[in-house]
């Protein structure tokens, strides 16, 4: 198969501030099990790009499972400091298309550390970046900005080398913004890119070939790419059902560091 890496981003000022209530343990489970699923055959080099991945200021429980992304990652790129949510996430694919860029990767397949893949996803996206450069969704926003066209960064595959110019010290991915998505469509545009997606009004948030995301107020009756949650426990049902076990260090013993 070609040179392909998974990028999983991980935003850790949620650990710091409450974001989506999760607390720093099932957080970062959640980035393992989707870790797990995504490369249950390690098929792939692993790329997690991280706020605040910050080992040595967790806890000793939480450092264990920190480790355990170590030993599933081939690099783990972070940066330290509070960012808000958007600008964090840029922060996080922009480190990871860099590095696959700088490293030659034919194909980087982002994940949000809070996303369970199809099973097939990484096919599916291959055959869809042959004939173009960005392949994700497409994402009409109905709301009091009038946004009407964006691409959703919660998955996406691209050809990183076609994001760098290296030689202009020019890159397409977005690195601070206030809505993501429209940064990366715009950019991707200004640079003449290829990109696919799928949508129409009734499945307003589709991959290619009616691939549907199943965000709840944007159901389609297409056979689902990857399913979303930031419920830990909903999160471990999905995990679990993928046959993936889900990673769990009994409280009394934790263990040894060394």
């Amino acid at each position: 198969m070609n040179k392909i890496a998974l990028s999983f981003s991980y935003n850790g000022s949620h650990r710091k501030s409450g974001y989506f209530n999760l607390n720093p343990i099932d957080h970062i489970q959640m980035l393992i099990g989707a870790i797990d699923c995504a490369n249950q055959n390690n098929q792939c080099d692993v790329i997690v790009s991280a706020l605040n991945f910050d080992p040595w200021n967790m806890s000793d429980l939480e450092r264990n499972y920190a480790l355990e992304v170590y030993k599933r990652s081939n690099i783990i790129l972070s940066k330290n400091g509070f960012h808000e949510h958007q600008d964090g996430a840029a922060s996080s694919i922009r480190m990871a298309t860099e590095y696959a860029a700088a490293k030659g990767y034919e194909y980087l397949i982002h994940l949000a550390e809070d996303v369970v893949m199809a099973s097939d996803f990484i096919e599916y996206f291959v055959r869809h970046l042959e004939d173009s450069d960005y392949v994700g969704a497409h994402w009409i926003m109905p709301d009091a900005r009038h946004i009407k066209n964006s691409l959703t960064a919660q998955v996406f595959g691209c050809r990183p080398l076609k994001f760098a110019d290296f030689n202009k010290n020019k890159f397409v991915m977005p690195y601070k913004v206030s809505v993501i998505e429209i940064e990366m469509l715009s950019n991707i545009n200004a640079m003449k890119l290829k990109w696919k997606v799928g949508a129409t009004e009734k499945n307003l948030t589709a991959y290619p070939e009616g691939r549907t995301i199943p965000y709840p107020q944007c159901r389609g009756d297409g056979p689902t790419m990857y399913e979303h949650s930031h419920n830990p426990a909903e999160f471990r049902k999905m995990v679990e059902a993928r046959g993936v076990v889900w990673c769990e260090f009994p409280i009394q013993k934790q263990p040894s560091l060394l």
